[in-house]
């Protein structure tokens, strides 16, 4: 359970929300949020580091919460007393002597190494700070997808958490398209990767047409949880379909949409050298090589350029080293136009978007659920003390976390967003 000792200050998080006319909190997401984050990230990290000095200091703490959770038994005699040495995962039951490995009881943390990473991981989620898997895995030391491991295995843990929300409200995935800049083994070949989302809506639809009109009779329910399986088991293999020429619901030059009403500023405000580059693209696809000529530019300022222009969101690169210009898609607009959410959920939209952008820059299609879920965790200043065991408890009880159950992962067209209003700061 979350203690005292290991729980940031509230200094940590006064910075990290604004307050409105009306006295409500928000979470802040300006150009100084960033660096906000960061300050609040490394001194909690050095808080920890002081309690925490070696690995058996995390082992022990990691048994203590899981003991505390249920308590460890001998597999042979059902014992429940010991001979354990300060930080060891393996001990001898009292009574029998039959040699226990506590940690192997759990799937979540069986065979763990790098205890210290694991704790330290549990501990910031649990606590509502705001990281990212680059600067967690420079802070430990320890490998980027190492980090982005315990990461997902974090956040797919914090879903059931989620899940549990009375303010839950689920939403269509296509309003998070801006946010789609990451590739993942889901994104077909040759395509944006907003082409996953398309894919899946495609597939949607084709599989609701079908049955539709080849059995009208069917249960709705149990109907629309067998297509969004099949469209998520299509995203997964869309690449392979690529190779084989039968990606033919994928759109070519699939963009990166800066939603209408957007209230956050660029990702990165734009140069005098972005701005003209950006005059000079338009509708009709250009190559790199015509904009050297028109342009004069040296193609390290141009391919610096093109790089921050996308991550905007401004353009979009095609096959061939090509560029244009990013224009709204009917189904965009209609998205926007007609959804019947309310006031409040479209702001907790736009502010998970900002979030998004702010922190990682952008995401996969395929685990935007997972970074939904963790905005959610930072809105709420991380688990609250009445159930402040459930995060871990949620870890404890979670079943395969592996690097297949990771890969296997798809967010679903539907996507659960948290509509509660954020914790006060006492």
């Amino acid at each position: 359970m979350k203690t005292k000792k290991d729980s940031p200050d509230d200094d940590c998080f006064r910075d990290y929300f604004t307050t409105d006319s009306e006295g409500k909190l928000h979470l802040r997401i300006d150009k100084h949020s960033r660096g906000i984050w960061l300050g609040a990230f490394e001194k909690y990290i050095a808080k920890l580091n002081e309690l925490y000095k070696t690995e058996a200091d995390a082992k022990e703490e990691l048994f203590r919460r899981i003991n505390a959770i249920r308590p460890f038994r001998c597999t042979k005699c059902n014992g429940h007393e010991f001979h354990r040495e300060y930080g060891e995962t393996v001990g001898h039951c009292k009574a029998c002597n039959t040699q226990v490995w506590f940690f192997a009881q759990t799937e979540f943390f069986a065979g763990i190494k790098r205890a210290k990473a694991r704790l330290f991981m549990i501990l910031l989620m649990e606590n509502g700070l705001i990281f990212n898997t680059k600067q967690f895995a420079e802070a430990l030391k320890i490998a980027y997808s190492t980090a982005w491991n315990l990461n997902s295995k974090a956040k797919q843990a914090l879903l059931d958490v989620l899940s549990t929300c009375a303010e839950i409200e689920t939403v269509d995935s296509a309003f998070f398209r801006q946010v789609f800049i990451r590739r993942s083994i889901a994104t077909a070949a040759n395509q944006h990767p907003v082409s996953e989302q398309e894919l899946m809506e495609s597939e949607m639809k084709r599989k609701t047409e079908a049955t539709n009109k080849n059995d009208d009779s069917c249960d709705k329910k149990t109907h629309k949880e067998d297509t969004e399986a099949d469209a998520k088991e299509n995203a997964n293999q869309g690449y392979e379909n690529s190779k084989k020429g039968g990606a033919e619901n994928s759109k070519k030059g699939s963009g990166l949409p800066l939603a209408s009403g957007n209230s956050f500023e660029l990702l990165m405000p734009l140069s005098e050298i972005q701005t003209t580059v950006y005059e000079a693209i338009r509708t009709e696809p250009i190559t790199i090589e015509t904009l050297l000529r028109i342009l004069n530019l040296a193609p390290s300022e141009l391919t610096a350029a093109l790089t921050i222009l996308e991550l905007n969101g401004l353009i979009e690169s095609l096959p061939g080293s090509r560029y244009v210009r990013y224009q709204t898609r009917e189904n965009e607009v209609e998205d926007i136009e007609n959804n019947t959410l309310s006031e409040g959920t479209i702001l907790i939209i736009e502010s998970a978007i900002g979030f998004i952008q702010r922190l990682f820059h952008g995401v996969s299609r395929k685990y935007v659920q997972l970074y939904l879920a963790y905005f959610w965790l930072i809105r709420n200043r991380g688990i609250e003390d009445h159930h402040s065991d459930s995060f871990f408890t949620a870890c404890y009880e979670a079943g395969d976390t592996g690097v297949a159950s990771i890969q296997s992962f798809v967010s679903p067209l539907k996507l659960q967003v948290s509509t509660a209003e954020i914790a006060q700061i006492s």
